[in-house]
C-alpha cells in the first residue's frame, strides 16, 4: 500500500539494468530465448512507461534527473510540463494555477528553495514542504500524483467480498454509484458483526 507510480518505474529500471547485464553464454544459453525475453521486457517497459508514470518518477526528489537522462526512454523538461498541464487541466487547474505550475517545475528540477533536498518517501516529502500549494500548484499536484495506489487488490477484494451481490444474473448492469452503495453498506455491515463478535 506504501507503493507508488515512480516505485515501479524505479523497478522496471532496476530490472531493465539487471537485464542489460546479463551474460550470455553461446555454447549453454538458448540465444532465441534471450533475444525472445529481453524484446517482451522491453516491450512491456515502453507500455508502462506512461506520461503519468514519467511524471512521477520526475517528481520523487531523488529522480528528477533520472527521469530526464534515464537510457530507457529520458524525457525533456518540456515533455514534463506538458504532462503536468495535461493532468492539471483534468483537474481544473485555473490559467494562473496552470502558469505557475510551469515555473515550479522549473524551480523544482533545479533544486531551488523549497524544492532543495529529498527523502525517499515522496508523498512525504511533498506534504512536508513549507510552501502553499495553492500558490505553488504543483505541490498538490505532486501529493494528487503519489496518493494514488497502483495495484488493484483492493479493488479486486471488493468484488471479491460482493461476489454473490455483483455476479448473478439479475445484477449484471449495476452503475457505479450503486456498487458504491453496495460496497460501503457491505463494509458497514462487516465492521458492524467484527464488533459484535468482540462484545
Amino acid at each position: 500500500r506504501s507503493v507508488n507510480l515512480a516505485d515501479c518505474m524505479l523497478e522496471l529500471i532496476r530490472c531493465a539494468k539487471i537485464m542489460s547485464t546479463l551474460p550470455l553464454d553461446l555454447e549453454w544459453d538458448d540465444v532465441d530465448f534471450y533475444k525472445h525475453a529481453k524484446s517482451t521486457f522491453n516491450r512491456h517497459f515502453c507500455l508502462m512507461d506512461t506520461k503519468i508514470h514519467s511524471l512521477a518518477l520526475f517528481l520523487h526528489p531523488y529522480c528528477r534527473h533520472l527521469a530526464i537522462q534515464q537510457v530507457a526512454n529520458g524525457r525533456s523538461l518540456n515533455f514534463f510540463k506538458t504532462a503536468a498541464l495535461e493532468i492539471a487541466n483534468q483537474l481544473k487547474y485555473s490559467r494562473s494555477q496552470a502558469l505557475a505550475l510551469t515555473t515550479d517545475i522549473e524551480t523544482y528540477y533545479v533544486g531551488q528553495g523549497a524544492f532543495s533536498g529529498g527523502q525517499a518517501d515522496a508523498l512525504a516529502w511533498w506534504q512536508t514542504r513549507p510552501i502553499c500549494a495553492e500558490k505553488r500548484p504543483i505541490k498538490s499536484l505532486a501529493v494528487h500524483l503519489f496518493s494514488i495506489v497502483p495495484h488493484s487488490a483492493d479493488i479486486e477484494r471488493i468484488f471479491s467480498d460482493l461476489g454473490g451481490i455483483i455476479q448473478s444474473a439479475k445484477r449484471c448492469d449495476l452503475t457505479i454509484p450503486i456498487f458504491q452503495s453496495l460496497a460501503m453498506l457491505r463494509a458497514n455491515y462487516r465492521h458492524h458483526y467484527h464488533l459484535y463478535l468482540k462484545s
